[in-house]
């Protein structure tokens, strides 16, 4: 007999509704606009609840480069984020540091805060990419 209480892989799938703030509200408020960035958001989001934790930071990997390499030959301005969600109250639900040591986390919550802030300060939009972009490249390292 089947369980009532079935986990909904189509709408609300596990690796997108395990904090308080589902991936895809906080994505529609922050990067509606942004394409590129909203897939980097999305795979980092879910790299630690998904079966492929490397593969996810790979993808993020590849789409902040794709907007760096937009960004570079069609300079635009952003649209900023909906604050409904807060910067803070996001990453700390996401990923959570439970202590000092926990390096991976702090370079997880850094991605999504240069993604955010990016949007925010679009005479830094690049600076902020390469500074994720960094951050990826390490987390791809220690994985």
């Amino acid at each position: 007999m089947a369980s009532s209480l079935k986990t909904d892989m189509v709408n609300h799938p596990p690796h997108y509704t395990f904090g308080r703030f589902e991936v895809k509200d906080v994505l529609y408020s922050w990067f509606a606009h942004e394409a590129l960035l909203w897939q980097v958001a999305k795979y980092v989001a879910r790299c630690e609840h998904k079966d492929n934790y490397k593969q996810d930071l790979e993808k993020a990997l590849f789409y902040v480069r794709e907007a760096i390499i937009v960004e570079n030959a069609h300079p635009e301005s952003h649209v900023r984020p909906d604050s409904r969600f807060a910067l803070d109250e996001v990453v700390d639900d996401w990923f959570f540091i439970e202590d000092a040591a926990s390096y991976v986390h702090t370079l997880l919550r850094d991605v999504i805060s240069d993604l955010y802030i990016a949007v925010y300060d679009s005479e830094n939009y690049l600076k902020y990419l390469a500074h994720a972009e960094k951050s990826l490249v390490e987390l791809i390292r220690l994985a």
